[in-house]
């Protein structure tokens, strides 16, 4: 297929025309191939960005509130300078992982009721770090295989993600489902992450 043709094919699909009986019934039988083709492969990659979208907004906001509660631990209220410098100097050069393990690390030594109070909740941050690592690190399953599973299922929901993990390759289904039951798990924690910091800013005050 030719740059241009794939233009031209692109521009039906733009406009909705490919859906027209009349249109669809004039192009040849490669072009109708390949117009299924790329039609799937662009909602392919606009299912991937809507639902990486939705697990990376979520995620975002969880390790604002870490961020937050260090912040506000080591140094006192978050309009404070030495609060704003703490987390930007600091703090925001961290990754997720490294900011959960230290607020762990800081319960697990000077505040052992609060970490005993809400260890089932650094398990689940920890399964909510790897299912966000998994999606903002994987690779999207474009294959001639896949893509050909759709066509056949119209009502087909999800993308299909590949990735390493413990020395194993992965391919997992995600689905809307499987997304929506994220970012609702991933708000629900970030509640309780919200309370782990006041019971801590009372602890520390």
């Amino acid at each position: 297929m030719t740059d241009e043709k794939e233009k031209e094919l692109q521009e039906l699909i733009k406009t909705g025309k490919f859906t027209d009986p009349t249109v669809f019934a004039q192009l040849t039988q490669e072009d109708k191939e390949n117009l299924m083709n790329l039609a799937t492969l662009n909602f392919i990659l606009s299912e991937s960005a809507k639902f990486r979208g939705k697990v990376i907004d979520a995620a975002i906001f969880f390790e604002a509130v870490i961020t937050e509660t260090l912040g506000n631990y080591f140094v006192g209220g978050n309009e404070s300078k030495k609060n704003t410098l703490i987390k930007s100097l600091v703090f925001n050069r961290q990754n997720i992982s490294s900011k959960i393990s230290l607020l762990r690390k800081i319960l697990q030594i000077e505040h052992k009721e609060l970490y005993e109070k809400y260890k089932s909740d650094f398990a689940d941050a920890d399964k909510i770090l790897i299912f966000r690592n998994n999606i903002a690190h994987s690779v999207l399953d474009t294959s001639d295989k896949f893509r050909k599973e759709m066509v056949k299922n119209p009502l087909f929901d999800g993308v299909k993600i590949n990735y390493y993990q413990n020395a194993e390759f992965k391919t997992e289904l995600i689905t809307q489902k499987i997304v929506d039951n994220f970012y609702s798990d991933c708000y629900k924690l970030i509640g309780k992450f919200v309370n782990l910091q006041n019971e801590l800013l009372k602890n520390n005050g």
